[in-house]
């Protein structure tokens, strides 16, 4: 994909880990891609009402909303206000079976350790 193309495609990392979250978007960047970033599930969850974010780039584990819960959300509720797909990407440091079981029933397209 190049640069023209990336710019049609707005991403959202929603991660609280500060140091993480820079070298996401930093590198994202990079690529052409429009970057937005939320410390917490309820910021990730406005940004991803009101803004046109296609891929969403979601910790498990943030405050106020995690982001198994925000999955969810997004699946369930987003298609009452747009009828754009969101592409979920889960980050997180479980890796147990049951774990990636539980990130891609809660309706991430894909699942990062």
């Amino acid at each position: 994909m190049n640069t023209r193309d990336a710019s049609n495609l707005k991403i959202l990392i929603a991660e609280d880990n500060v140091i993480l979250s820079r070298n996401l978007a930093r590198n994202i960047s990079k690529w052409g891609y429009e970057v937005v970033t939320a410390r917490n599930g309820s910021e990730a969850w406005k940004y991803v009402l009101e803004d046109n974010i296609r891929l969403a780039i979601l910790d498990w584990m943030m405050p106020e909303i995690d982001g198994i819960t925000l999955c969810r959300k997004i699946r369930k509720e987003l298609p009452k206000h747009r009828s754009e797909y969101v592409y979920i990407i889960l980050l997180t440091g479980k890796n147990q079976q049951d774990d990636i079981i539980e990130g891609l029933s809660s309706g991430a397209d894909d699942y990062m350790i």
